[in-house]
């Protein structure tokens, strides 16, 4: 069978049905009544909803993304704007190790039903992402940090300041609070220990530390999951 384009040329190659109304569009008089009816009897209804009352009371089945358009061309509808994904500055890493510390609690089922659950507390360094402290605690609490911070400094010495989350451990978050120094007992030990301490907005600041705790847990399945796989014939 020859080509079109061969016979006609360029003619050819042009879809014959350019130009002409979509199969898929709605007829005239269709339209028109759902147009009506979207500007006087469901002004005020989302596409979704709309579009369900259109075909439950009065016989037409449309889809909602039509809905939608009918209701963008009559300005009766304004779509939503998409959210800008947010995009975290990257921070440095520091460049020796001990200058920074990233600190952080991660709960979990450690033990797998064996023992009580449980928070791990780990230390990491920033500078060299070594895990430098790890510690498992009944609860993310102050004592279970001035713990691992004792371990920390007979072992390492002090760094010059930790990196945490904003957690009520690191922080005062009551903005109504009245009485004290407006430091948690965790500050004002690091504060005596002449310590930094630097309160991240989000999880993404401390990165390595969260990193550290996917990667434990990431551990700690797989050796759950190798435990209770009975041993196969050789």
């Amino acid at each position: 069978m020859e080509h079109a384009w061969k016979r006609q040329g360029d003619v050819g190659v042009i879809n014959r049905e350019r130009g002409s109304a979509s199969k898929n569009c709605l007829p005239e008089a269709i339209m028109l009544r759902t147009e009506k009816l979207l500007r006087e009897t469901y002004l005020d209804f989302g596409p979704t909803l709309a579009a369900a009352r259109l075909a439950e009371r009065d016989g037409i089945v449309v889809s909602r993304d039509t809905i939608r358009r009918i209701q963008v061309g009559l300005k009766l509808h304004k779509p939503k704007r998409r959210r800008e994904k947010r995009v975290f500055q990257l921070r440095d890493q520091r460049p020796r190790f001990g200058e920074l510390v990233q600190i952080d609690g991660s709960p979990h089922d450690w033990f797998e039903r064996h023992a009580p659950r449980c928070r791990l507390i780990v230390f990491i360094d920033d500078a060299t992402s070594r895990l430098i402290a790890v510690h498992f605690a009944a609860a993310e609490c102050t004592p279970a940090y001035l713990a691992a911070l004792q371990d920390h400094v007979l072992t390492y010495g002090r760094p010059l300041a930790f990196y945490s989350d904003r957690h009520e451990i690191f922080r005062v978050n009551a903005k109504d609070a009245q009485s004290g120094d407006g430091k948690t007992e965790f500050g004002r030990v690091v504060e005596r220990l002449e310590i930094g301490l630097i309160n991240g907005l989000t999880p993404q600041a401390k990165g390595r530390v969260e990193r550290a705790n996917q990667t434990l847990l990431g551990v700690s399945l797989a050796s759950a999951k190798l435990t209770e796989t009975p041993d196969r014939p050789v």
